[in-house]
């Protein structure tokens, strides 16, 4: 019996003790306290600073007001999120429950412009930034604004998503942070995706294991975001995989704009072996200039011997523009046609 008790004292001693969820909070404003972002009394003034103390599945709670990936003019520091943690903005800097904010009555925006506020130039190459991010990573409540991705000598990451910039990793299978409750406005890109680019492809890290790339979506607005190549709202480039799917639902497109190709407001690349469902959104006044798909564009991918499905549900294109496509396009071309099958399901949509 002893070595009995003795065994339970081991087994409990060597089990590891689980952290509980931690909330920092965030507010700019905060003049006094400790500001060790313990609480509101003590919140601290800068998100970067919550960012570094928060762990996995800590929420950080941002107060009103407008904060800058940096106070420096270095346009190459973004705010990058962190896996696992939970980013909640709207809070007027009182509440005890985050069902007690509002975003629309108490804004919370992230902004690029941390230089001469009169010119672009010299903003953010991207407001946010993030890297292999599961599903229990949070993005909810925020305005962000003012990235422009042009201009730096990386060509390759820096031209693209100058709101947010995507990425996966080499040790999570399916990147798939969630997306809710934000407006991307005044976003340009120089390269593709003016507010958001999620590729699968790590142009800074090439050799990288290419893992999926699949965000969710919900309840955002994209508003006057601008690309030169490909999708002036959203750029989402690789599969999602036969058994997952790229899920945009209840969000407004309006007047975004791509230069030179495709997608005025969405640009799906290489979306071969891909789910794609876009439900209850407003395509709105959206233009690509010089390509195709005014609303979104949907090029088939080679070489074949794949499936890839498109649902639009209860969506609405009005008044959107491109040499071909107004509405959208699927283009059709492959490499392997014979071997290639395209699945499009359209249900209360209206065209107009």
């Amino acid at each position: 019996m002893r070595h009995l008790y003795f065994l339970i004292a081991t087994l409990f001693i060597s089990l590891p003790v689980s952290q509980s969820q931690q909330t920092h909070f965030v507010n700019y404003s905060a003049t006094a306290g400790l500001q060790n972002g313990t609480s509101w009394a003590n919140a601290f003034l800068d998100l970067q600073t919550a960012l570094i103390a928060a762990e996995y599945g800590d929420e950080i709670w941002v107060a009103a007001g407008t904060y800058f990936p940096s106070d420096s003019t270095d346009r190459s520091i973004s705010i990058e999120l962190k896996n696992g943690v939970r980013l909640l903005g709207g809070f007027i800097g009182t509440e005890l429950d985050a069902e007690q904010r509002d975003p629309v009555l108490y804004p919370t925006r992230l902004s690029g412009n941390i230089g001469d506020s009169t010119i672009q130039s010299d903003n953010s190459y991207h407001v946010l930034r993030g890297r292999g991010l599961d599903e229990s990573t949070v993005l909810d409540g925020f305005v962000i604004s003012d990235g422009f991705s042009i201009g730096s000598v990386n060509l390759n990451s820096d031209s693209n998503g100058a709101g947010l910039y995507l990425v996966g990793s080499s040790d999570l299978t399916n990147s798939r942070p969630l997306i809710s409750n934000c407006r991307f406005e005044f976003n340009q890109a120089g390269g593709s995706g003016g507010a958001i680019s999620a590729s699968f492809v790590d142009s800074d890290d090439p050799f990288m294991s290419q893992n999926f790339v699949n965000p969710v979506v919900l309840h955002c607005t994209f508003d006057h975001n601008k690309a030169d190549l490909y999708g002036g709202a959203i750029f989402k480039e690789g599969p999602t995989g036969g058994n997952d799917s790229f899920l945009v639902k209840d969000c407004k497109f309006t007047q975004n704009y791509v230069y030179a190709l495709d997608g005025g407001g969405i640009f799906f690349g290489q979306a071969n072996q891909s789910n794609i469902i876009l439900k209850n959104c407003l395509f709105e006044s959206n233009t690509a200039h010089g390509g195709n798909g005014g609303g979104f564009s949907l090029p088939s991918y080679g070489p074949g011997g794949y499936t890839t499905d498109l649902i639009l549900d209860s969506c609405i294109f009005r008044k959107n523009i491109a040499p071909e496509g107004g509405g959208f396009i699927s283009d059709g071309l492959s490499f392997d046609p014979e071997n290639v099958v395209f699945n499009l399901k359209i249900r209360n949509c209206l065209f107009e």
